[in-house]
């Protein structure tokens, strides 16, 4: 997403629960019996009215949520009827559907004073020179050489992503120059999930509004067009690109939003999902939806994130491409994510993009942050896909291991590597398109699969991802703090996570409190647990949020 101003604390969005996404039955149900079946066991599990509607066309995933004019539950409340839902016999797995902070945090609300101290200081808004050229961010990746190179010579090779279709889960579409390209932005095959109909349209409302547009611009934008002899080029110009909107402002991120948009993008043929958004938290639910489409050739890349201390979901996903930023001088952007889970780095800082504005002009300016640094390389991405030719790939290595491929040659040869960079944070280094498409072709796709393929060493004793919100905290003191917190032994502590797991990981990722209490019990001098257990349980803002059965187990 790109960074946005600050803000005062009344600006950021409280998290909000829009319904209760379960799956249920098994794999060889039909659509209809799956559907008939969702709403028996909501009837027999949830109290009142409730309406529940499907997240994809051919798959057993569902959202409840209270009619139209109803009153809407809390997020406390929905803990504990996603847990009431899992105890049904026919339903395989159950959670909230959470509205929460996006992928750029408002600081001084989200995060703990240890974070900010860490926090590089927010620079004057000074441009470097270097990024007076419209196309530096394109020549620093060897974009335009990678345009140039020959064919290969197997009949399917096309230039510039041509015949690449890539799906674009954001804020929306405008009539911007950049972007406006019929035949190109295929406007009728969008959709728009917060209103539930088929025009992708942003209306440029709320905060950092335009921001689809944006993000578009630097992936498909041609290089004929221009507003006021400022141009944008895509990484892939003659690419093809599916608006669906999403979300009303990044700054604000809805897992179920983005999991019906995945599973809208795979069942319409789309080849690529680019990612300009993401949030501190993941969801199952959201997770199956990428599987669901890697599992039928889609490659699926996400912006790391901008500000907060460890990388976002959905890029933390190892299916995932994470994709963090850098600026024209081949340093990552102070504000870009970075951690063990980016796998590459490209431009995000003062990149060129389009910008619609509220007043219905449009103009070109520098934008930063680690949306653009994903979106060049989703377009990246399409030019591979076009110039090896996407059918020839499928036909060679199945549809399945098509984006284990891509990651596979990306993290190994289609990078180039500065001198001290540090691949534990920012990954393999930062992407080169001209190496990625020059690279030979493996004759087999890696077995263990794009899970498997990571920029550096996963540590050992990375055992959950709850550790990951304390980077800089031994993972092992931070385990130890999780049991003494839970008020419990290593041995007991699995049934007690898969039940209170994602509530905790939803506690510490949108609550400085909750981290505060888990770096304390982390420290090496001694303390007592149990008033910071009490501590935690009469914070409103944690009460107000976490389930009964959550609250007294740490009591």
């Amino acid at each position: 997403m790109a960074a946005k101003s600050s803000s005062s604390p009344s600006t950021v969005p409280e998290t909000v629960c829009e319904g209760l996404i379960i799956q249920v039955g098994v794999p060889d149900m039909t659509p209809r019996e799956a559907l008939l079946l969702a709403q028996r066991v909501v009837v027999e599990t949830l109290r009142g009215r409730w309406d529940v509607k499907p997240l994809g066309l051919y798959v057993r995933e569902f959202m409840a949520v209270k009619p139209p004019g109803t009153r809407r539950i809390s997020v406390a409340r929905a803990w504990e009827l996603a847990a009431q839902l899992r105890q049904h016999r026919d339903v395989a797995a159950a959670e909230p559907a959470l509205v929460g902070p996006g992928l750029t945090p408002e600081p001084v609300y989200l995060l703990t004073e240890d974070e900010q101290r860490s926090m590089p200081v927010e620079a004057a808004a000074m441009s470097l020179s270097c990024t007076e050229p419209n196309d530096w961010a394109l020549a620093l990746c060897s974009v335009p050489a990678a345009w140039q190179l020959p064919m290969p010579g197997n009949g399917y090779g096309k230039r510039y992503g041509d015949g690449i279709i890539v799906g674009h889960p954001d804020t929306g579409y405008t009539q911007h120059p950049e972007i406006w390209a019929p035949g190109r932005l295929l406007v009728s095959d969008g959709y728009d999930f917060e209103s539930g109909d088929r025009n992708a349209a942003d209306p440029l409302e709320g905060l950092a509004p335009g921001h689809g547009t944006s993000t578009a611009s630097v992936i498909m934008s041609s290089v004929i067009s221009s507003v006021d002899n400022i141009y944008v080029t895509g990484s892939a110009p003659v690419a093809s690109l599916v608006p669906l909107r999403v979300a009303t402002s990044v700054i604000h991120f809805s897992f179920a939003n983005l999991t019906q948009a995945i599973y809208y993008a795979a069942d319409q043929g789309m080849h690529i999902i680019s990612m300009s958004l993401g949030g501190p938290m993941g969801s199952s639910a959201l997770l199956r939806a990428i599987r669901y489409a890697l599992d039928r050739g889609v490659v699926l890349l996400a912006a790391a994130g901008n500000y907060w201390p460890w990388v976002v979901y959905p890029a933390k996903y190892d299916e995932v491409i994470a994709v963090a930023a850098c600026n024209c001088q081949r340093d990552v952007w102070a504000h870009s994510s970075k951690g063990p889970a980016v796998d590459v780095t490209a431009p995000g800082e003062e990149v060129w993009v389009a910008s619609p504005e509220r007043d219905g002009t449009y103009i070109n300016r520098r934008g930063s942050g680690t949306s653009y640094a994903v979106a060049i390389t989703a377009g990246i991405c399409a030019l591979w896909l076009a110039h090896h030719g996407r059918d020839y790939l499928i036909e060679r290595y199945g549809a399945a291991h098509l984006a284990a491929v891509f990651k596979e040659l990306l993290i190994t040869v289609g990078v180039d590597t500065p001198a001290g960079w540090d691949s534990t944070r920012y990954g393999a280094g930062i992407v080169n398109a001209q190496k990625v498409l020059a690279a030979a072709l493996p004759d087999t796709s890696p077995a263990g699969g794009v899970q498997a393929l990571h920029a550096s060493a996963v540590p050992a004793d990375d055992r959950t991802a709850l550790l990951d919100y304390f980077p800089d905290i031994d993972p092992t003191q931070v385990h130890l703090a999780l049991l003494r917190l839970l008020n419990t032994n290593a041995r007991q502590a699995g049934p007690l996570l898969d039940r209170y797991g994602d509530e905790l990981q939803f506690h510490i990722a949108t609550n400085p409190a909750v981290r505060n209490i888990i770096s304390r019990l982390a420290s090496s001098e001694p303390v007592d647990a149990s008033p910071l257990r009490r501590e935690l349980v009469t914070n409103p803002q944690f009460v107000d949020q976490a389930s009964k059965g959550l609250q007294s187990l740490l009591k």
